[in-house]
């Protein structure tokens, strides 16, 4: 019983090998893969998220706008940009206007610790124009209020 077992078994592994070796190559399944060139990026771009009705940089901000600052100190960009963008609820002259708080804050803090020092800094409004995620839901509208700045 055990010979034929593995008589069997023997049998069955041959047929499957010399299988896989009999079948030819054609140019389709030998196709080099596609060499990986990574471009060198001269931005950087760091998303900062902002609350709905920005009055102020809080304590949770603040340690995100300090670890921007170390990032731009360490990489000393020739320009920071720094656009805005909110959610779309109000007209279009609120929406741009609460940009322009958030964008105006968030350069006071970064100007105050030192940040901005040496670099030129370029403000852009995008109000609700180029969202990231639907405006019909709360975090769809959450992902949309932000300051993307951009180190070049």
């Amino acid at each position: 019983m055990r010979k034929r077992f593995f008589l069997m078994l023997s049998l069955v592994l041959s047929i499957a090998v010399f299988s896989c070796k009999s079948q030819q190559k054609t140019t389709e399944d030998v196709t080099p893969p596609e060499p990986v060139v990574e471009k060198p990026s001269s931005q950087k771009e760091i998303i900062v998220q902002c609350p709905a009705d920005m009055k102020k940089v809080d304590v949770l901000m603040a340690q995100q706008l300090e670890d921007v600052a170390e990032t731009i100190k360490a990489l000393k960009p020739k320009t920071v940009v720094i656009t805005g963008h909110t959610a779309k609820l109000n007209s279009e002259r609120e929406e741009l206007a609460a940009v322009d708080k958030q964008i105006q804050l968030i350069i006071g803090y970064l100007d105050s610790i030192g940040a901005l020092d040496y670099t030129d800094v370029v403000v852009e409004n995008k109000g609700a124009s180029t969202p990231i995620a639907d405006h019909s839901d709360i975090a769809g509208r959450n992902l949309n209020r932000r300051v993307v700045i951009t180190l070049e």
